[in-house]
């Protein structure tokens, strides 16, 4: 039976593969422009897990491992911040999409759905 953080490795290491994956299918099926904002997310997600993993798991590329702590915890910060905004972007995308046919609902949707994320980051 695995240990616990034997499979978070694992899991952890298959997170940037199967984001990357993901992005290969929709960009093989010409689906990267109808869900632009969720291409950018995959895209992003793929590169920033990757990124952190090399410089937590390699310490060649930073032998300070203060300074290699200090650049990973301001790298994983920022790009969350990129992320949440992607998501909001990836939500508000589908929403619209779905909404289409309806134009007078999607038009009083879209400015609830942003009445609503504005009080949300005010709160936060």
């Amino acid at each position: 039976m695995m240990a616990a953080s034997e499979l978070v490795k694992v899991l952890w290491g298959a997170e940037p593969v199967l984001t990357a994956l993901a992005f290969i299918i929709l960009l093989k099926r010409k689906q990267i422009f109808r869900y632009k904002y969720f291409s950018l997310y995959l895209g992003f997600h793929t590169l920033l897990s990757s990124a952190l993993m090399a410089l937590y798991q390699v310490p060649a590329l930073c032998p300070d491992r203060v300074l290699a702590y200090k650049i990973y915890f301001y790298t994983y910060w920022s790009g969350y911040v990129v992320e949440a905004v992607l998501i909001f972007l990836t939500i508000q995308s589908m929403f619209r999409m779905a909404m289409e046919p309806l134009e007078g609902l999607q038009r009083l949707g879209l400015l609830v759905f942003r009445w609503a994320a504005s009080i949300s980051m005010i709160l936060a």
